[in-house]
């Protein structure tokens, strides 16, 4: 009974006849050869049921905008309020009040002064012409000058004007003051600056088509701009959705357009490693993503969990406002999809709107109410709402003589005996695994089919389906949505 091509990354192809694979709230795990020298699909081993998450913290808003961790507490912005939260859980009362109340905010910080060079500010930006700035001494709340995004290098906070070409600093550890001598329009290229960030202690300046490295130049604000471009840093790629870029493990990450001729165009996901750029997102994925309305709102963020390294990407106006969160694993260089529970289950966005981590935990921000989770694999649900896992299998098929194939069996080899009675607060939960097929491409799929995963300590249960018909081309869905661990190591078909 040979293994089948099931395990693998998300791959949803321009038309399910070349490809209807989909990976989602699993992650591959890949590993080395087995003792006889076998892998599986594209090396992946197992396929690992994606993170739960609780309840941690809650405030009346509408949408976590945004958090950042800075004095030994999680400073967050809900609606229109900035708050902070220690890590006993006790949030704060409202620590000062934006202009506005939606839209994703920037907040970093210019150090604490008490441990030698530092300011002891928040500064937060939402992307018009405000700023704010928070003193965790003083306590005090006030406006200064903002921007689109926010980066913090060398005491300097930098931020981008809105619709322009402009960049400028504030001054040395002092974000309520920015010289007016401080200003510096990116030129190079007529497009417009989209967002500053800092890597390697280096001023990165990304514009909608191409991005360039500048380096402090000791000038003092009230000269000058005190950061000059590096000849020859100029990259060709740029980003249509400044929060989609992100710093992780002295990389850079961005949905990225490219400049062809007069103009610029989407080009995929792109890592930038050093002054080297690289496409990350396979062609199944960038099709999807060029075919999204609008992907100037995407956004990402970066967390490593259990030796992955994952850059999570949302595109809130996909799929007809459900969105799509696409997750790259460059510990595998593999992508899979993360989506929250909606009723009926679609394949849509997962709610985090914002990521933070902090005293020895991960915390995700809601993107509709003003609740913030913690996010763990000890947790096998979301919130309370179920965690639909579904794997949708590579063509099964004889590709050579284009003839039927029959099924007698399929076994899906997985940890089982995990149904666990304090999850659902039931005695001897046995949790199930449901299989469906199609046998027009993936374009259709039959009714379920249940096999037990098995109560908890049941671990010799086998899951298999017998009597599966026949077909000239097989694609598999396997789902599980019971809130258990979940680890698939193979499935095995005659």
């Amino acid at each position: 009974m040979p293994q089948t091509l099931f395990l693998g990354p998300t791959y949803p192809a321009r038309s399910n006849n070349i490809a209807a694979d989909r990976c989602v709230n699993f992650f591959p795990e890949v590993g080395p050869s087995d003792s006889q020298g076998q892998q599986s699909d594209a090396g992946v081993i197992a396929l690992i049921g994606t993170p739960g998450s609780k309840l941690a913290f809650s405030v009346a808003a509408s949408v976590i905008r945004g958090m950042h961790v800075f004095n030994n507490l999680l400073y967050f912005v809900a609606g229109d309020k900035l708050y902070s939260v220690d890590s006993n859980g006790l949030v704060s009362a409202a620590l000062g009040t934006l202009a506005t109340s939606t839209g994703r905010v920037t907040i970093i910080d210019n150090g604490i002064a008490a441990s030698g060079a530092g300011g002891n500010q928040l500064y937060i930006v939402d992307g018009t012409g405000t700023g704010y700035i928070y003193d965790v001494l003083t306590t005090t709340f006030s406006t200064t000058t903002g921007g689109v995004k926010a980066t913090y290098l060398d005491g300097y906070f930098i931020t981008n004007v809105p619709g322009s070409m402009v960049a400028k600093a504030s001054d040395a550890f002092d974000g309520t003051t920015f010289e007016s001598l401080s200003y510096q329009a990116v030129l190079g290229s007529s497009d417009n600056l989209q967002c500053v960030t800092n890597l390697n202690n280096q001023l990165w300046m990304i514009k909608e088509f191409n991005s360039q490295i500048w380096a402090n130049n000791g000038t003092s604000p009230n000269l000058g701009f005190p950061f000059s471009l590096i000849p020859g840093t100029t990259i060709d790629y740029g980003t249509p959705a400044p929060d989609s870029v992100v710093r992780g493990d002295q990389a850079l990450f961005m949905v990225a357009n490219a400049r062809q001729g007069d103009i610029g165009k989407f080009a995929g996901i792109v890592m930038i490693q050093g002054n080297s750029p690289q496409i990350v997102s396979p062609p199944a994925i960038n099709y999807q993503i060029s075919q999204y309305p609008d992907i100037t709102d995407a956004f990402g963020f970066y967390r490593v969990h259990e030796g992955h390294s994952f850059y999570v990407v949302t595109f809130p106006s996909a799929n007809d406002g459900l969105g799509a969160t696409f997750v790259y694993d460059r510990s595998t260089g593999l992508f899979h999809e993360w989506a929250s529970y909606l009723d009926p289950f679609q394949i849509g966005r997962h709610k985090s709107n914002c990521y933070s981590y902090f005293a020895g935990k991960e915390y995700f921000g809601d993107s509709s109410t003003g609740n913030i989770y913690e996010l763990s694999s000890n947790y096998f649900d979301e919130g309370g709402e179920p965690i639909v896992s579904m794997r949708i299998s590579q063509h099964q098929a004889d590709r050579r003589d284009k003839t039927n194939i029959f099924i007698t069996r399929l076994h899906v080899d997985m940890e089982t005996g995990v149904g666990d009675s304090n999850v659902l607060l039931q005695t001897g939960i046995d949790p199930q695994a449901m299989l469906s097929w199609s046998n027009d491409a993936g374009h259709t799929y039959g009714n379920d089919y249940l096999a037990s995963i098995g109560k908890v300590g049941n671990y010799k249960l086998r899951l298999i389906w017998r009597r599966l018909g026949y077909a000239r081309d097989r694609v598999f869905k396997l789902t599980i949505s019971d809130p258990v661990k979940k680890v698939i190591t193979g499935v095995f078909v005659n």
